[in-house]
């Protein structure tokens, strides 16, 4: 269902550490939530090589974007690899 993990995360060139959490898609459900933006995990996203997206925590959406929402759809670079944000979490939102 989840795993921690600390990751990097690319911003203008700049390297930012960052800790993380790996989900599958039926985390959201599992959990009854909805991002406050966007939309969660498809099915299709957690299948092997397919995991190129991304949902940002509202805290890291703030800090890397100014709380810009049309963050959607734009590429984020995290541990060297791209990924598609495609949602951001509520602030109230809190896990672990």
């Amino acid at each position: 269902m989840f795993r921690p993990r600390n990751q990097t995360v690319e911003l203008n060139g700049s390297p930012q550490q960052i800790r993380a959490m790996l989900v599958t898609p039926s985390w959201f459900r599992l959990l009854r939530v909805s991002p406050m933006i966007g939309r969660p995990f498809t099915e299709e996203e957690g299948e092997i090589g397919r995991e190129q997206e991304v949902i940002l925590s509202h805290g890291l959406w703030e800090q890397l974007y100014g709380g810009d929402k049309s963050v959607l759809g734009r590429d984020l670079r995290i541990s060297g690899r791209p990924f598609t944000i495609v949602g951001v979490d509520g602030a109230q939102f809190q896990f672990y």
